[in-house]
């Protein structure tokens, strides 16, 4: 990973407690291993920040930026690379406040393109808590976050595009709201 020096001291101080608090053992490697090795085609070594494992596999693959710098699209497509070449299918993106939660795009191996679940540590509502019990070591089932994640993929963004046209009505949603108030 491109961390700035202060990876180790990022990730433990940031990142591991979070784990933590999700029920995982951060000081077992078995469970939880940082810098696991993931094979890119030519890029033979790169590693992951942080890999979940069950059963020596990787689950969860966590790739980490610098706190509180904004994620971007090319951090996007480092965690992308990862998906396209493991059987992983949560990948999570963050700053240490800020986390995207992917999973597998409709072709099942390779990761979505937009996050199921952006949550802002800062921010936390009732609902990001009750998403993230799903993510707790004793909760956790790998196909019920996948399912439960293209739920919330379309409700995000049905709630997006509603929140849209209530800032800028469309001719045609006026036309169907219309129809329910007015006889006219």
């Amino acid at each position: 990973s491109t961390l700035f020096p202060y990876t180790t001291l990022f990730r433990s101080s940031y990142i591991m407690p979070f784990l933590r608090i999700l029920g995982y053992d951060t000081t077992n490697p078995a469970e939880v291993k940082a810098e696991y090795t993931a094979d890119v085609g030519t890029k033979q070594g790169e590693k992951v920040d942080i890999a979940i494992l069950e059963e020596n596999k990787p689950v969860i693959f966590i790739e980490c930026k610098p706190v509180n710098n904004p994620l971007t699209s090319d951090h996007i497509s480092q965690l992308y690379r990862y998906f396209s070449i493991t059987d992983v299918q949560i990948g999570i993106l963050t700053n240490g406040t800020e986390y995207k939660f992917f999973t597998t795009g409709e072709d099942n191996n390779r990761m979505a393109e937009k996050p199921f679940l952006d949550i802002d540590l800062l921010n936390l509502t009732k609902n990001d808590i009750k998403e993230l019990e799903k993510f707790i070591k004793k909760n956790f089932n790998i196909d019920e976050v996948v399912t439960r994640a293209d739920d919330l993929k379309y409700k995000n963004l049905i709630k997006k595009e509603l929140i849209s046209e209530f800032e800028d009505p469309s001719d045609e949603f006026i036309k169907v709201i219309g129809k329910q108030v007015y006889d006219g």
